[in-house]
């Protein structure tokens, strides 16, 4: 298979760092040191379920074959 790049609908770790993202600045939440934004990664990394990864990762099939029929276009997901 031609893997095309930089391909976000066939990346997984893009939808993982928008939640992640999404996470850290809930409500408006702001930083005040790097070392603030630091821990909040960690904790916020640490409180992933395992299931929300195997979610994640059980969404690969269905994106496959919806961009082999697009033809590498872009997909809805």
């Amino acid at each position: 298979m031609n893997w095309p790049a930089r391909s976000p609908e066939l990346n997984r770790i893009e939808n993982l760092l928008g939640i992640l993202a999404r996470n850290f600045y809930r409500n408006g939440r702001q930083f005040g040191t790097v070392t603030e934004l630091e821990n909040v990664i960690r904790d916020e990394w640490a409180a992933i379920p395992p299931q929300q990864l195997i979610d994640l990762s059980h969404t690969m099939p269905r994106h496959i074959f919806q961009f082999i029929q697009n033809k590498g276009g872009s997909i809805d997901y």
